[in-house]
């Protein structure tokens, strides 16, 4: 029985593969889903990727593909195409502007030809003809490629008269022949004329008008001085020139010469600085829901709290765009809107590379004195290119200001995972695109974006450096009153003023390369050593255990107080006790400014011990130390009132020692002592086992004492007391 039930299951195996081979093959289709164009006549399919549309505008991005093993996640190219097809049936012309995004080792081509900068593109398309856009990510994690097309538009060939008139102020050729009259030409849409234009000495070129009536409404199609264009309708053609000074603002093709306007257009909510030039005196205000964009590419770019970061690429920041502030103009950023200083930022390189870094061509602000812009309230600040001059900003309550966290001792993944033991992951960072001084009311915040390069990926960074509160999450968290932070261009030295209550308080730093979130709480934060600090008034608190980096200055005015929180730590390094910590070396700066240029005006040469100046009061509820050589406490003006003294209201701590990653991979101890106060004859008083006391500093005598004694001689009160080292 087994036997025959074996042999009919045979034949009907056999009947059945007999079956199946008369079946014909039939091609399995790759799934295309369809995006909308918002364009008549075009449609457009994609196989693969993210992508989205409508209104004449589209954006697509490829993410690499992923794997899981038992090593681990691996990453490989992926690609995705976009197909844009002509179904007008007719032949039509297409065009669009595009701006690409390539991934660390992706692509990205538009019709066959591959591009890796924003342009446009326009092409004569058969009925039923297609584009492919591709795009290919790289094979490693986050390098994701992405494109924006914009103004896309499918116009059917037919022939097009357009009239050339003679401009004002300028000259223009077409062609190559000059126009000295009004000229008559007719050909295809599908065909571009070459179009030149060159402005009279004092002016310069607004941008090319095209007009339905030689004397009708101008409707600006380019602001570049060479383009080769073509027509779609019958109509007249000029170059419009203006004075050299004035600004041209762009709202989608409409321009303008006063921003007051340009604003005003609701053609769009974005107005960018389409020409520089010179802001006239006068009051600008920025709405809700509107932006104005210095930019950094002819795309216009926009970006706002995540500037774009490029993995392993630096160049020489350059101005694409920027705009002067005359003496008496004023910008104000009301709630809900929006001024972009635009660049995108570098993610370049260990121990002195460019992280955080603007590179490339970057959006600039140039404020004359007495120029102004102001946040108010619920309005944004953002940072990313330059604003520098002799202007300045203030933050309101309620306001938030961006600016880059450029980074110059980031020491790669291995090096820093291995630090994060036992000290902070970097020590040298620059808060300063904003070079003019910027006024940070309490209720304020000022936020960082960085970048970071590990595992062949730029991984973005984000901190808070100003808050408004103690457990907001930022380095300076004022309380009450406002600080001051400028960017001081002759010695390259920001300068913090201090004017009301601040808490320096544990920061947050997030994204960071396989740490991810890293508080800094816990960790001796270093004080890098291109800050002063200077305490006009209020007391400053310190709630965070720091050190003063050697050339950091802290100085302590009459009548201000710095606190040292209870079980608080401050070190105060002495420059010769600062080995190579920052990675292999001293010292990294930064190496651009908008006011310096490439020179480096600080070096590791022109270290100095790091100094408080108490001129009002020092109160050490927690622990100072210095290192062995002293570092430099001191006080330059000295009082015999209740100024110029140091209050160690808990005794102070024989010695302490911390540890820094020296030469990049050594982990090194200094150790450090009872604060020993700098005199004017270069001795130090020693502060070791003297306990809970007052140390007061006597001008005239150019010394620490800690003993302040009234006497009386011949019934008169010595006016300035007497100081001495004991209570005899």
């Amino acid at each position: 029985m087994f036997n025959g039930v074996v042999k009919r299951f045979s034949s009907l195996l056999l009947v059945a593969v007999m079956v199946f081979a008369l079946i014909p093959a039939i091609e399995i289709p790759v799934y295309a889903a369809s995006v909308t164009t918002g364009v008549t006549g075009l449609t457009a399919e994609y196989n693969s990727g993210s992508w989205s549309g409508g209104s004449g505008s589209i954006t697509g991005t490829i993410n690499p593909s992923e794997s899981s093993g038992c090593t681990g996640t691996t990453y490989s190219q992926a690609t995705s195409t976009l197909t844009l097809k002509n179904t007008s049936g007719s032949q039509a012309v297409l065009s669009f502007d595009y701006a690409p995004s390539v991934g660390n080792g992706g692509s990205v081509s538009v019709g066959g030809s591959a591009v890796t900068a924003s342009g446009s593109y326009t092409n004569t398309v058969a009925a039923n003809g297609t584009v492919v856009i591709e795009l290919k990510s790289g094979a490693a994690q986050g390098a994701s490629t992405s494109i924006s097309l914009t103004n896309i538009t499918l116009v059917v060939v037919k022939n097009v008269t357009t009239t050339f008139l003679v401009p004002e102020h300028g000259s223009y050729t077409v062609d190559g022949t000059q126009i000295t009259s009004q000229t008559t030409k007719t050909q295809s849409n599908s065909v571009t004329y070459s179009l030149s234009a060159t402005p009279a000495s004092g002016y310069k070129l607004f941008g090319w008008s095209w007009r339905a009536t030689a004397d009708g409404t101008d409707n600006y199609f380019s602001t570049s001085s060479s383009i080769n264009r073509s027509f779609n309708d019958n109509g007249f053609v000029v170059p419009v020139f203006v004075s050299n000074g004035l600004p041209v603002w762009g709202v989608g093709k409409n321009l303008y010469t006063d921003l007051n306007a340009a604003i005003a257009d609701n053609s769009s909510n974005t107005v960018f600085l389409a020409s520089d030039g010179t802001l006239p005196d006068g009051n600008y205000v920025i709405p809700n829901g509107k932006t104005v964009l210095i930019p950094f590419d002819s795309a216009n770019t926009v970006y706002k709290n995540e500037p774009e970061v490029v993995y392993n690429t630096y160049a020489t920041p350059t101005k694409f765009r920027e705009l002067t502030m005359s003496s008496g103009a004023s910008i104000t950023i009301q709630s809900g809107g929006a001024l972009c200083v635009n660049s995108k930022l570098s993610s370049k390189g260990q121990l002195g590379g460019t992280n955080g870094t603007p590179t490339g061509p970057d959006g600039r602000i140039n404020m004359m004195t007495g120029s102004t812009i102001t946040v108010q309230s619920g309005g944004n600040l953002y940072c990313w290119g330059y604003i520098y001059g002799s202007g300045s900003v203030e933050a309101k309550s309620g306001s938030t200001v961006y600016e880059a966290f450029q980074v110059k001792d980031w020491r790669g993944g291995t090096a820093t995972s291995n630090v994060y033991d036992y000290a902070f992951i970097f020590n040298q960072y620059y808060v300063q695109n904003i070079e003019v001084p910027l006024k940070i009311n309490s209720g304020a915040t000022e936020k960082l974006y960085s970048a970071a390069n590990a595992s062949s990926s730029a991984y973005p960074l984000g901190a808070t450096f100003v808050s408004s509160s103690v457990n907001g999450g930022g380095l300076f968290a004022v309380t009450s009153g406002y600080i001051i932070k400028d960017y001081i261009e002759s010695t390259d030295r920001l300068q913090v003023d201090v004017y009301g209550n601040v808490t320096v308080s544990p920061m947050t730093l997030t994204g960071v390369p396989m740490l991810n979130s890293v508080s800094t709480n816990g960790y001796n934060l270093p004080i890098t050593s291109n800050i002063t600090i200077n305490i006009h008034s209020g007391t400053t608190s310190v709630s965070q255990d720091i050190e003063l980096l050697p050339s950091v200055e802290l100085n302590i005015d009459s009548g201000a107080t710095l606190q040292i929180n209870s079980g608080k730590k401050l070190y105060v390094y002495d420059n010769d006790d600062w080995g190579n910590f920052t990675g292999s070396a001293r010292l990294y700066v930064v190496g651009y400014s908008v006011a310096n240029g490439t020179t480096t005006i600080r070096t590791a040469a022109g270290l100095k011990d790091a100094r408080i100046n108490v001129n009002g009061t020092l109160t050490v509820a927690g622990s100072m130390f210095t290192s062995a050589g002293g570092a430099d406490i001191t006080s330059s003006e000295g009082t015999s009132g209740p100024n110029g003294k140091i209050v160690f209201s808990t005794a102070p701590t024989a010695s302490s020692t911390i540890y820094e990653m020296a030469n990049n991979s050594d982990k090194t101890s200094v150790t450090f002592y009872a604060p020993h106060l700098h005199n004017g004859d270069d001795n130090y008083s020693d502060s070791t086992g003297t306990g809970t006391s007052t140390w007061y500093y006597h001008k005239d005598g150019e010394h620490w004492y800690r003993y302040l004694i009234d006497f009386k001689y011949n019934g008169a009160t010595v006016a300035n007391g007497y100081y001495c080292e004991n209570n005899s």
